[in-house]
């Protein structure tokens, strides 16, 4: 049995058997077009289930010839797992690119350009459907009290031992005892 063979330009897979059966073995047998000399992928280069369960990132979008002839044009859209942030890595960066996995190359010490982690994992699979839904991480932002003063939304909820301690100081003058919330910004409570 062959090597397995990658086409870049449609992302099929095949066996290397089926090409020594065609009578040009430098096209792609789906979608027609020439295959480079690297586009074999060794059989046991496939990603294992603790790297496509634990990665740094996952992929949604791989810009196609379509779009740009020139490969170091094209970029691969992914997110990082740690804080959502869309990262636009080149497409020369990857050794494989396929529909379900991607194969990063060794030694390029990307970070995330949202939390600065490092991307240590060499493979990226695809995002799955609904992944942290993007939306409602807005949702939940825009939802979140701010200070009525100067609009922050680092405030904190005032507890309700500082408003006894308030109270047991001050007696019907503390101003705590009707107030939920805290600016950390500007100090005002509300």
């Amino acid at each position: 049995m062959g090597r397995i063979i990658f086409c870049p330009h449609c992302s099929s897979t095949f066996n290397e058997d089926i090409l020594k059966q065609r009578e040009n073995e430098d096209i792609c047998p789906v979608c027609g077009k020439m295959l480079d000399s690297g586009a074999g992928i060794p059989q046991d280069d496939s990603p294992t289930e603790e790297e496509l369960e634990h990665p740094d990132l996952y992929f949604y979008s791989v810009d196609s010839e379509d779009s740009y002839e020139d490969a170091k044009l094209r970029d691969v859209w992914c997110n990082c797992i740690s804080c959502t942030e869309i990262n636009r890595i080149p497409y020369d960066s990857f050794e494989h690119i396929g529909k379900q996995y991607l194969r990063l190359k060794e030694g390029l010490g990307l970070t995330c350009k949202g939390c600065g982690r490092q991307f240590t994992k060499l493979v990226v699979p695809k995002r799955p459907d609904g992944w942290r839904n993007l939306d409602r991480w807005a949702t939940a932002y825009e939802n979140k009290p701010k200070c009525p003063t100067c609009g922050s939304a680092d405030i904190k909820k005032i507890s309700a031992t500082s408003k006894a301690a308030s109270a047991a100081m001050w007696g019907l003058l503390s101003r705590k005892v009707h107030k939920q919330w805290h600016c950390k910004n500007c100090g005002s409570e509300w």
